[in-house]
């Protein structure tokens, strides 16, 4: 029987399901354009073709030309006919053209029907060599609806069967796409995609760190909840989770992994222990952030005796040296944030508070004039200034303000205090 070509043409025409189908259909899971982002899973390992001793393709029975021009031509409704008849014929591989049937109603885009068909192939052929990529197909598709508690049913049920290293990744990596959509906010761009769930993701992130999961994983798991954390506000745990990830990943040692996230960690671990009320502690951990960024920048000088950075100077810079602009912007924009938030550990508006936070904040805007929160910084200043009640110099640093630039991204009802009050 010949077989139809796959014309470039046709394929730029079909969805990636429908690529996924023909690939399937041509009798083949080789790796290709479009295809499901958990056939990797599904493809045997040589621990499974040990226990299994053949694929399911070993007998897969030719497809005929007609069921693949179909899918080629993008008409779903004869090519389903065509399958159902060969599985009224063939009734002895009714699992393979079973689990045909529902790549094609995936393709068509009834993904419900898809499921159903494989739920109920699983239940006719409990041994079929089809089953674990019926399950994992089946898995694929209740995440694009979704259904993320059903499709992570099927991972844990399958997960004890995923044991060599590469699959513990593999799987390490379907719980992190799961824990980054739960946790990832809609934006102007996608306003209804996404179903955040912190608490959900904050699990999901913990379930890699069960894994013997690539330590790229695990520093973006252990990161991962921190952040969840942060975002619910549970300001004690966010901290710990942020302390346990650097004692991982925050030295230099292991620079190349954690890259910029170790600084944006010592950042949050800060901020943390200021939203809980510990300004102590979160002063003192802004300005060891500060600290490390000046310790790396300054070569050539030489390191004081007790400063706990002073063997990951040269292994930070080794490895900055390859960021890529884009990296050392995040680096410095957090390094501003820190700046500005160790300022306002100096909380009150007694003489001495004042006095600190203020000289902290001109530091700041000495330091890095062009940073985003200088604005913010400026007129905090001349804020904290009036609230101490010291009048005339509020005046002056809200004058300045307003001279000096048009307050991007501040708050209107700040913009409109500050022009109250200089009567402007």
């Amino acid at each position: 029987m010949r077989s139809v070509p796959l014309h470039t043409h046709s394929l730029l025409a079909l969805s990636k399901s429908a690529i996924f189908a023909v690939c399937i259909l041509a009798g083949s899971l080789a790796p290709a354009f479009g295809a499901s982002p958990f056939e990797s899973l599904a493809a045997q390992d040589p621990a499974e073709a040990e226990s299994e001793q053949v694929s399911p393709f070993a007998y897969l029975a030719e497809v005929p030309t007609a069921v693949r021009q179909a899918m080629l031509d993008g008409d779903h409704k004869d090519a389903l006919k065509l399958l159902r008849d060969l599985r009224k014929r063939d009734a002895h591989q009714g699992d393979n053209w079973a689990y045909f049937i529902a790549v094609t109603q995936r393709a068509a885009g009834d993904a419900d029907q898809a499921i159903a068909t494989l739920v109920q192939l699983e239940a006719d052929f409990p041994t079929s060599l089809w089953l674990r990529k019926s399950r994992f197909l089946r898995a694929d598709m209740l995440r694009d609806q979704r259904r993320y508690q059903e499709a992570e049913e099927i991972y844990e049920a399958e997960a004890m069967r995923l044991r060599s290293k590469s699959r513990q990744g593999e799987l390490a990596e379907i719980y992190l796409s799961f824990a980054r959509e739960l946790s990832t906010p809609p934006t102007d761009a996608t306003p209804n995609e996404g179903r955040v769930d912190y608490n959900r993701a904050a699990t999901l992130f913990s379930k890699v760190l069960d894994l013997g999961a690539p330590k790229n994983a695990r520093a973006e798991a252990m990161f991962g909840m921190a952040r969840c954390y942060e975002e619910l506000r549970d300001w004690n745990r966010a901290a710990n989770h942020y302390h346990t990830f650097l004692n991982h990943f925050g030295s230099g040692a292991e620079a190349g992994i954690a890259g910029v996230r170790a600084f944006e960690a010592r950042y949050r671990e800060g901020r943390c222990f200021y939203h809980s009320g510990n300004l102590v502690k979160s002063r003192a951990l802004f300005e060891d952030f500060v600290a490390l960024v000046d310790g790396i920048r300054e070569v050539g000088k030489e390191v004081e005796p007790g400063d706990p950075n002073g063997d990951d100077y040269p292994l930070w810079r080794s490895s900055m040296a390859d960021w890529p602009e884009s990296a050392h912007k995040l680096l410095a924009l957090f390094e501003g944030k820190a700046k500005f938030a160790y300022a306002y550990s100096y909380q009150g508006n007694d003489a001495q508070n004042t006095a600190l936070r203020v000289a902290s904040l001109r530091r700041f805007i000495s330091s890095m004039p062009n940073h985003e929160m200088v604005g913010k910084a400026r007129f905090e200043i001349a804020q904290s200034l009036m609230q101490a009640n010291q009048l005339e110099d509020a005046i002056k640093d809200f004058s300045s303000y307003q001279t000096w630039q048009t307050p991007s991204g501040i708050k209107q009802e700040i913009i409109e205090e500050n022009e109250r009050f200089c009567g402007s």
